[in-house]
């Protein structure tokens, strides 16, 4: 398992109400491995600016999706350990 797919599981099996996923280089690949029935899935075509480019479209995407979210838990796919309980 790929470890963007751990990190969607994980992510779905939290409390969470949604679970945001950006993408970014190689997104038409990348795409191809995400089951987008459990998460939003959100391209960053301006991925080279870096992560904070990355934050701030996913903080944007899940404002307009719920305006009076109150809540957000930010994480990055590349930790083999992460799990629902942390």
């Amino acid at each position: 398992m790929s470890l963007l797919n751990h990190s969607i599981i994980e992510a779905t099996n939290s409390n969470a109400s949604i679970a945001v996923v950006i993408i970014g280089k190689n997104a038409d690949l990348i795409v191809k491995e995400i089951d987008n029935d459990i998460v939003h899935i959100v391209e960053n075509k301006d991925w080279e600016e870096g992560m904070a480019s990355s934050v701030r479209l996913g903080l944007g995407t899940l404002l307009r999706q719920i305006p009076s979210i109150d809540a957000v838990i930010f994480m990055v796919c590349d930790q083999p350990y992460i799990s629902s309980s942390v």
